[in-house]
């Protein structure tokens, strides 16, 4: 499974869980992780992000809470067949580090997730794990 970081994800985080992950082969699911800015594309819109990972076959995995509220964005995951996974901040969540040990705690059962969810889907990572979203 490819997994595509958007702009609004510390590019720090998503290449030491692709570290992590090249390291992690006795998982039952394997991922690739890519980041926004490593493939030249930041600053480009939502839009064209879920066209671009519609076009690599990946998941968006984002911060960007819009990727959640803006109605018209549930078309383009249909029409461009992409997932999303939203992470979910909460109010005990206040630092850089407390967003990546919530992230690596719930690493397995996230891939678990998107693994098992057929495209499009909206799945949301918080400290009580991963939820199923409804468009």
């Amino acid at each position: 499974m490819l997994l595509l970081f958007d702009q609004n994800v510390p590019l720090k985080i998503a290449e030491g869980l692709n570290l992590l992950e090249q390291a992690n082969y006795k998982s039952k699911h394997q991922a690739e992780i890519t980041h926004i800015s490593l493939l030249n594309k930041n600053g480009i819109a939502d839009e064209d992000v879920i066209k671009l990972a519609g076009e690599l076959k990946a998941t968006i995995v984002t911060f960007d809470a819009d990727f959640k509220h803006r109605k018209h964005y549930y078309k383009l995951y249909e029409e461009h067949n992409v997932g999303i996974v939203l992470f979910k901040s909460s109010k005990n969540i206040i630092n850089y580090w407390d967003n990546v040990v919530l992230i690596v705690t719930k690493w397995e059962d996230l891939k678990d997730k998107i693994s098992k969810a057929h495209k499009p889907f909206a799945l949301e990572l918080g400290k009580n794990g991963t939820q199923t979203l409804s468009f």
